[in-house]
C-alpha cells in the first residue's frame, strides 16, 4: 500500500483547518443558545468539525479508503457520546 503524500502548502491548509474546526466552542456557546450546555456544544464541535475535515480529506484525495465507513461513524459517535 503506497502512502499519500501532500504539498508543503496542502498539508499546512488542513492543519489550519483542523484549528479553525476544532477551537470554536467557546465563540459557539457565546453565541448558541443559552439554553445549550457546554457539553452539547462539544459534542456538535466535534461531529460537525469531524464532518468538515473528513470531508476535506475526501476531496483532496487524503481519505485512501483503508477504513470502513460504518468504522469510522461508530469511532465518531463513540467519541460524542
Amino acid at each position: 500500500m503506497e502512502a499519500v503524500t501532500t504539498s508543503g502548502n496542502s498539508a499546512r491548509l488542513q492543519v489550519l483547518a483542523a484549528a479553525l474546526l476544532f477551537a470554536t466552542t467557546g465563540t459557539a456557546k457565546a453565541l448558541g443558545p443559552d439554553a445549550a450546555s457546554p457539553i452539547t456544544v462539544g459534542a456538535m464541535r466535534i461531529v460537525i468539525g469531524g464532518g468538515l475535515l473528513a470531508l476535506m480529506a475526501k476531496l483532496t484525495g487524503g481519505w485512501t479508503g483503508r477504513w470502513r465507513l460504518r468504522l469510522v461513524i461508530a469511532s465518531g459517535v463513540g467519541v460524542v457520546v
